[in-house]
Order: C-alpha cells, then structure tokens, then sequence
C-alpha cells in the first residue's frame, strides 16, 4: 500500500485532541481515492471550509492518505466528543454506482488493517467503546455500504444491528492487530509523529485449501450462502432455512477447506440438489496445535471426516450425489 501525507502532517492546523478514545469508521460516501481526495482536501482547508469536513486518514484498497494527525481534533463526528478524543478512517470509494461490493470490500479490508496499526500504537483496547461508527454519534447512515452489505439495505439503525457491523469490524481489527495477515508493507503509526516506522512484513498465514472429503455431521449445524460481493465466508454470510441445516446423520462431500474466525468451514454442494450451487457451514473450531486432519481422532469437530485428500490443486468430488466420491 502507497502511503500519502499531506503538509498538515508536520504543520497542524486544528488543536490538540482531548484524549485518544478510540477510533471512527466512516464510509466516504463518494467514488474518489485517497490520492484525489489531498488536493479536494487542501482546497477545503484554504477556502477556511474544514468545518464542513474531514477525518485523520483516508484508504482504499491501493493506497492510504494521511490527513491530518491523528492526536488533533478532526470535523467527522458531527460531535464534539467524536471529533476531539476519537481518530477518523475514511472507506473510500463507497458509492455503489462507482464501485463494486467486491471492489469496496478490499478497501474495507485495507482500512480495517491501518485501523489495527493505529490502535496498536496507542495501545488501545479492541471492544465496542473503542471501535465505533459515524452513525453512533449523529443522525447519519454512515457507514452505509458496510451497513448495506454486513447488516442488510434497510436494515433499522438500533443499537443490536449497530453493535452486530461493530463486532465484525472488531473481528477483521484484532485477526490483523494479532499478526494473522498483513499487507506488504505494514508499517507501526509513532504515537507523537504519526511517521511510519518500517517494519517487516508478517507471514501471511493459508486460510484456505483445496482438499476434499465428507463430513457427516453429529449435531445440529447451520449453513450458509455467501451475500454478494463476498468471496470467502464468514459468520456475516446469509443463513439459509433451518429446514436446509445439515442434521444429525446427514453427509455432505466438500471440496473446499476454510479457516476462517476461529472456525474450520467447507464449501459443498446439497447432495439431494447440486445444481443449487456452493453452500458453506462451520465443522468445529480450531484447537490450539491441532490440525484439521487430526481432528477426528482427538474429537473437535461436530462431525466426522472421511475420504479426504489433501493434494493441494488435484482433489474434487466427482458426483455430489454419491457419499465418498472424491478423487
């Protein structure tokens, strides 16, 4: 990722911040990058327009702007607690006629990872008072796309659909604050300077493979679709009916293995209706020092596992109709 800083990086133009509560993720509501918001940006602050708005950092997928620093008081919050104690992230690129789910999903996910160096280097707990939305301190939809996508368009802004985006946001920031992913140039955020301190790049850690086998599940288990835009799955997918769970007894072949919050996941097809398309559902969670492939013998999973292959890129089911047909 590209790093952008304006000239208000050494020279401030706004006061000094209250305290460091927590962080602000806002949506921009717009279809500009982090590089065509600096000029819009420093037009607005010469034009003596700052208090019609800006936050500290700006980030898409490419690139991340720095605004403003991020220990000073920014105009975001529409409130004077938000704008003096808590630090502002910009999605950028978030109107839906300019960009993709898919497309505003990888800025997301950036913002998320420059979220988790910045409150690393306050050394600012990760939990609901921390982590907040726009729409938490003024009447706003913002963020709207998260909103839109994690939660459901239309969806009513209370408290539980608030705190049910802030927990996913709160997932993605401790899973990269913890190590687990990082860009390719992660950089730790000085508390005093806001100046990127070089830092090598974590391992990124495999959460997914193509192996293949059959699960006959042992209890009750919920199963998945992926919403649109969405590539992996996660506890945020659409549940499907409990009348299409997989039950007690019930198999399903997988062709794909996921590690994905804490859980192992496989995709499968229905075996009483493959031209249903892909559908996914958690298998167990992940021990501490244990494989999937030993989860069996050691009793993790809500199920059992039989004629799997691991040969990374030449395992697939070859009828999903068939208990056991993996190649």
């Amino acid at each position: 990722m590209r790093n952008i800083y304006s000239g208000y990086i050494k020279s401030p133009f706004t006061p000094k911040k209250n305290s460091i509560r927590g962080v602000i993720i806002h949506n921009d509501a717009g279809g500009m990058t982090p590089s065509q918001y600096l000029p819009w940006l420093n037009n607005r602050v010469r034009n003596g327009q700052a208090t019609l708005g800006f936050a500290s950092l700006y980030v898409n997928r490419n690139e991340c702007l720095w605004f403003s620093p991020t220990d000073h008081a920014e105009w975001h919050a529409g409130h004077q607690n938000g704008n003096y104690n808590y630090i502002g992230f910009e999605v950028c690129e978030s109107m839906p006629s300019k960009t993709s789910n898919a497309t505003f999903l990888q800025n997301e996910e950036a913002t998320l990872k420059v979220v988790a160096d910045v409150m690393k280097s306050y050394n600012l707990p990760v939990n609901r008072n921390t982590v907040m939305l726009h729409n938490e301190f003024s009447s706003t939809a913002c963020p709207h796309r998260s909103w839109e996508i994690h939660i459901g368009k239309g969806a009513p802004y209370n408290q539980t659909n608030k705190n049910k985006l802030k927990d996913y946001f709160i997932s993605r920031i401790k899973h990269y604050m913890n190590g687990s992913t990082a860009t390719s140039n992660k950089k730790k955020i000085t508390k005093k300077t806001n100046k990127p301190v070089a830092k090598k790049p974590a391992k990124k850690k495999k959460i997914a493979w193509d192996w293949a086998g059959t699960f006959t599940a042992n209890t009750t288990i919920a199963v998945r679709k992926l919403k649109k835009g969405q590539t992996i799955p996660s506890l945020t997918s659409t549940l499907v009916g409990k009348d299409s769970y997989i039950y007690k007894g019930q198999w399903v072949n997988w062709d794909r293995l996921y590690y994905i919050q804490g859980y192992w996941w496989v995709r499968f097809k229905y075996p009483t209706n493959p031209s249903a398309g892909y559908f996914y559902m958690t298998v167990g969670k992940k021990e501490s020092g244990i494989t999937f492939g030993q989860a069996n013998s050691k009793n993790k999973l809500w199920g059992k596992v039989t004629n799997m292959k691991t040969k990374e890129g030449n395992t697939k089911v070859t009828n999903w109709s068939k208990k056991g047909s993996i190649k």
